[in-house]
């Protein structure tokens, strides 16, 4: 069976614009992958990988060199899943991290929402701020 669920997501586009697109979110039970679809304008990228998290990073790297950004959590600068996350399931969620303090059970997220609180980061720069989260907390531990 084929199960799609689909999600609003805020676009911004290079001159700071915004428009809302689709996310299709795509999970079968005959294949292990799952398959991310986000449309917008008359666009449509697709990617499959083993979880969310990644498949929407796989769409940012199409989308980073044109200047166009996701506004939403799972492309925000202080988002991040956990590699239990990664291991256990299809990363639909992923910790909202904070500088100097562990994530809890509280800071959970979807990656397909959106808020004020979303910060518009490269993939580079999200990485970059998580691996110093977690240097940071390596080193309190």
């Amino acid at each position: 069976m084929i199960d799609i669920e689909y999600k609003p997501v805020r676009v911004q586009l290079p001159d700071g614009s915004e428009i809302t697109g689709m996310f299709g979110i795509v999970e079968t039970d005959y294949d292990p992958q799952v398959e991310l679809i986000l449309s917008f304008k008359d666009r449509k990228l697709s990617a499959k990988s083993d979880d969310f998290f990644y498949a929407m990073q796989s769409i940012r790297l199409e989308l980073e060199p044109e200047g166009i950004r996701l506004l939403c959590c799972g492309a925000s600068l202080n988002v991040h899943p956990s590699g239990m996350i990664l291991d256990m399931g299809s990363a639909r969620v992923a910790y909202k991290m904070a500088p100097g303090r562990s994530a809890k059970q509280e800071d959970l997220v979807s990656i397909f929402d959106t808020g004020t609180d979303v910060i518009p980061a490269t993939i580079e720069e999200q990485e970059r701020y998580y691996d110093e989260w977690y240097r940071d907390r390596s080193k309190r531990s």
